[in-house]
């Protein structure tokens, strides 16, 4: 008996199995049958199309010729996959996507709807979840812009997530150039610092505001004076010596009525300083619950009322300052998300 015949082959899993609709049986190196439609595979790539013509199949099985590949199931499976109108596969490992990858180079398939197909099964596969500096440096390689995109979210995400989460990068990130490789690190550096740079950018100095002053800066972030949690009236009625008086800063707002314009009102040092406590802790944990974070806000508290507790209308104040800080934070919290979605990765594709 020849070792061939002691050998175990088997069929694919679905869309692939014998109960396929099919004209061709490809079969991986280690002895799996893929049951495939020619038809579809030729729209994929003119290789498939010579692979059929010039094969002279010495084995039928099923009145089907069988083409032996040289590539195994793992890779032969998603490959094929990605050229049928099917679901995606899932990609659970780094190293068969980018067998995958290299496996669709060499058979010179790069019609739209595979390259799509498989862009697509990148983004939403568990290795994206897991190694996202990896599917940016294979992204960057490929100038898959969506890729990239979504890989460097997900990066910066991770950090957030895991403490013990360090970027990592494999064979990959020697195809791609350090300047690539700084896009990803600006981009980190660029999410952290929008908290602090919303929060710095507000401040006024002192002078009124003209069209002067806003004209350089038309990316600013203008907040309307209806968000700040401090009416005019907070400075009224306080009682001599009252630290919400003798510390103030000045910072631009605007409002919608009766004309768009922007001004400077004064607010006092405890509440600006809460929200530059916010910006420096949100470089170091770029999310919301660092915006939202309880101690920040009870350290801001703290200053507005308990280190005024002298001031008559700081203690009857008490309940709406806390009132308004909180609603502030959630503003502020909105505003720092809104911008974060808006930085770019400075990519020379799309």
């Amino acid at each position: 008996m020849s070792t061939l015949n002691t050998l175990v082959i088997t069929d694919a899993s679905s869309p692939f199995d014998s109960k396929a609709k099919a004209d061709v049986i490809l079969r991986s190196v280690d002895l799996v049958d893929f049951h495939a439609l020619r038809y579809l595979l030729t729209l994929a790539s003119p290789f498939f199309d010579s692979l059929f013509n010039d094969a002279s199949p010495d084995i039928i099985k099923n009145e089907k010729p069988v083409i032996t590949m040289q590539e195994g199931c793992r890779v032969l499976g998603p490959l094929l996959q990605l050229c049928y109108p099917s679901s995606p596969p899932l990609f659970e490992d780094i190293g068969v996507l980018m067998e995958v990858i290299s496996t669709a180079s060499k058979f010179c398939i790069d019609s739209e709807g595979f390259l799509g197909s498989l862009r697509h099964a990148v983004l939403i596969s568990p290795v994206m979840q897991a190694n996202p500096e990896r599917l940016f440096a294979i992204g960057i390689r490929h100038r898959w812009g969506d890729v990239c995109k979504t890989a460097a979210a997900r990066s910066v995400a991770l950090e957030v997530e895991s403490a013990l989460h360090r970027r990592t990068f494999g064979d990959e990130l020697s195809h791609i150039t350090a300047a690539e490789l700084y896009i990803l690190i600006n981009y980190h550096q660029e999410i952290a610092d929008v908290a602090l740079r919303i929060a710095q950018e507000i401040e006024s100095g002192s002078g009124p505001a003209n069209a002067n002053v806003v004209a350089p800066y038309p990316n600013n972030i203008w907040f309307s004076s209806k968000d700040i949690p401090l009416p005019i009236s907070f400075f009224k009625d306080h009682t001599n010596g009252c630290q919400s008086l003798q510390i103030t800063r000045k910072i631009w707002v605007y409002d919608l009525h009766p004309d768009d314009h922007v001004f400077t009102i004064d607010v006092p040092a405890w509440w600006y300083e809460y929200t530059l406590d916010i910006g420096f802790r949100f470089r170091d944990k770029p999310c919301r619950e660092m915006i939202l974070d309880p101690e920040l806000f009870q350290k801001a508290v703290n200053k507005a009322i308990h280190e005024n507790s002298r001031c008559t209308k700081c203690r009857d104040d008490a309940s709406i300052i806390i009132r308004r800080l909180h609603d502030w934070t959630y503003v502020f919290a909105r505003v720092v998300e809104d911008n974060v979605k808006e930085v770019k990765l400075n990519t020379d594709f799309s």
